[in-house]
């Protein structure tokens, strides 16, 4: 279980890099919202 939460937050830890590069076509809407929806809880 908290390898699971480590590769999560690994994940998202990425997804914001790319986000903030503005440099991730591969990254939808629908990824973004997912995204800051799980950064605010």
């Amino acid at each position: 279980l908290d390898r699971k939460k480590k590769s999560k937050e690994k994940k998202l830890k990425i997804a914001k890099n790319l986000l903030q590069s503005n440099d991730s076509p591969s990254l939808d809407e629908d990824e973004i919202a997912k995204i800051k929806d799980e950064e605010s809880q």
